[in-house]
């Protein structure tokens, strides 16, 4: 098996107009380092990853949306699979890195390292498009039908734990959010946080 990095290094030449949605911890570190974009939103805690990067393909239709999760964070939340199910956004591809262990808390096992088989889980929610990778070959085939055909899918990678040596992305949550939200602002032409407005009394 290959490390996450090299996937991370693959997708980030791949990357366009994407917006990407990052778990915490090292892959987000790792992205940060290979890929900083306007584009991308760092999710503040594990479980959270799936859900906002939902949240994002349904109010921007026209947007290709990435969630690159893990499998301990996808473990804390499994509700989502059935929801993405059903409401399977034409515009979405979840990327779950699966090393079978917590790695940035250090090498704890998840389930996933007993024979918890996230694929079946994700096909059992009614995501058809669900696959298990291996090779490194095999993921810009892959990537690329996602980004090709319309269509929810789920990509399960088999990692080995490790990484790069990188530093802790900088940018705080805040910052990160207004540049998000600023990015969305410009592109899509929407208003998303209003300007505060003074109320008749502020002025005396």
């Amino acid at each position: 098996m290959n490390l996450r990095h090299e996937y991370l290094s693959l997708l980030a030449r791949e990357i366009q107009e994407e917006i990407v949605v990052t778990n915490t911890g090292i892959t987000q570190h790792e992205w940060s380092h290979l890929a900083d974009r306007d584009a991308n939103l760092y999710a503040p805690g594990m479980g959270l990853v799936c859900q906002v990067a939902l949240g994002l393909a349904i109010a921007l239709p026209n947007r290709r949306v990435i969630a690159l999760d893990g499998d301990g964070s996808l473990l804390l939340n499994l509700g989502i699979l059935p929801v993405l199910g059903h409401e399977n956004p034409a515009n979405l591809t979840i990327i779950v890195f699966d090393n079978g262990c917590y790695e940035s808390i250090g090498t704890n096992p998840t389930l996933s390292s007993f024979g918890t088989d996230l694929e079946m889980m994700a096909r059992g929610a009614g995501i058809k498009n669900s696959k298990t990778i291996a090779r490194l070959d095999d993921f810009l085939p892959s990537l690329n039908t996602a980004s090709r055909d319309l269509g929810l899918y789920f990509f399960v990678i088999k990692v080995t734990p490790g990484g790069l040596s990188v530093p802790p992305k900088r940018m705080s949550g805040m910052e990160n959010k207004f540049r998000f939200v600023h990015y969305i602002e410009a592109q899509e032409g929407k208003t998303i946080l209003s300007p505060p407005t003074q109320s008749p009394q502020s002025g005396k």
